[in-house]
């Protein structure tokens, strides 16, 4: 049997290692990922307002998924043929699988525990709940999907809290139609949430736990502050090794096939690698299973298949439990947001085995 490592047991890796097992029987898998668990991040801000609802249900651990062995620790090294972990043992493959995702920047709230056990996920999660329940003045920083979403989930669910969202640019969700942008201005409004545009704050240190923006020479204190300026990646494993397959913002280089520019032993799938599309679940799932096809059709010595980029604006964004906003390449079908709403996120579809 060959001997198949993946790194990363977020939707991508999980996604993948759930094709080949129903594909094949010829590899020996292990995945390294500190959790123990599978979590669902497109239902983690409703999770958040909401966790004895949802947020039962946006986690699962990974045994009960998969069947793979699983090696609860983080790659701290990558090599031609083996990975290193945070121990100093040295894990063999045959082939490697990357599939670390990223993190929301500046989100230290809800941030991961490294080697978190579900139940200590889900107590966190209630304690977030309890501060978020406490707080009486809130501010959000950034007014892309996140930081819109949350800001409606809040003020939808806890019609008391005075809400700011602070946002950069000229308008919210900049990345989609101005159309989607004036939706979002106007249901946020609809929810009594102040919003400030083209204003970049900073953060003042006179506490120790940051509840202080500074605007224009002054300081204005808030009960909680929820940082949310998109995406981060961390390739650190990698840079010893492949520092040349990295890119400026820390994404994996990739070819056509999804493959490690420098050694087409190693995959690379979801947010982590530098494919030119927005970094949403849905493509990071066809990534998986088009790797899982092609990492079959490797081993049997047939042509592999290229992956095909989507082209366009492409996203869901809910506003709330009633409203939402949903981006096509064609136009808007903002009845969609509702249907991944009653769908649950589609949670089901991402932790079942």
């Amino acid at each position: 049997m060959k001997k198949l490592v993946v790194i990363g047991g977020g939707i991508s890796g999980i996604t993948f290692i759930k094709e080949v097992e129903k594909s094949s029987s010829k590899f020996e898998i292990i995945l390294i990922e500190p959790k123990e668990y599978l979590e669902v991040p497109y239902a983690m801000l409703r999770a958040l307002v909401d966790p004895v609802g949802i947020g039962e249900i946006v986690r699962k651990e990974i045994y009960k998924i998969v069947k793979c062995t699983h090696v609860r620790a983080k790659a701290t090294e990558l090599k031609l043929k083996s990975v290193v972990i945070e121990n100093g043992d040295e894990i063999a493959f045959d082939y490697c699988v990357v599939a670390t995702g990223s993190a929301i920047n500046g989100f230290s709230n809800l941030k991961i525990r490294s080697q978190q056990s579900k139940n200590e996920r889900d107590n966190q999660w209630f304690e977030e709940n309890k501060i978020l329940q406490n707080a009486k003045n809130i501010a959000i920083v950034g007014g892309g999907p996140i930081g819109v979403e949350l800001a409606a989930e809040i003020a939808e669910t806890y019609s008391d809290k005075k809400i700011t969202l602070y946002h950069g640019g000229e308008r919210l969700l900049n990345q989609l139609s101005k159309g989607a942008s004036k939706k979002a201005l106007r249901v946020l409004k609809s929810f009594n949430i102040n919003i400030v545009l083209n204003t970049k704050v900073s953060f003042a240190k006179e506490t120790s736990n940051d509840k202080v923006i500074r605007l224009d020479n002054q300081n204005y204190s808030y009960d909680l502050i929820y940082k949310t300026f998109g995406n981060k990646y961390d390739s650190t494993f990698m840079k010893k090794n492949f520092k040349e397959c990295i890119n400026e913002i820390n994404q994996i280089i990739v070819n056509e096939y999804l493959q490690l520019k420098c050694n087409d032993g190693i995959f690379v799938i979801g947010d982590i690698n530098n494919v030119a599309e927005m970094k949403l679940g849905a493509f990071a799932t066809k990534q998986s299973k088009i790797t899982a096809q092609n990492l079959i059709s490797l081993t049997d010595n047939k042509p592999l298949k290229k992956y095909k980029p989507f082209k366009g604006k492409l996203s869901i964004v809910t506003l709330g439990r009633k409203k939402g906003i949903a981006q096509l390449p064609f136009g808007r079908l903002d009845f969609l947001a509702f249907y991944k709403q009653k769908k649950n996120f589609f949670v089901d579809d991402a932790l079942n085995n």
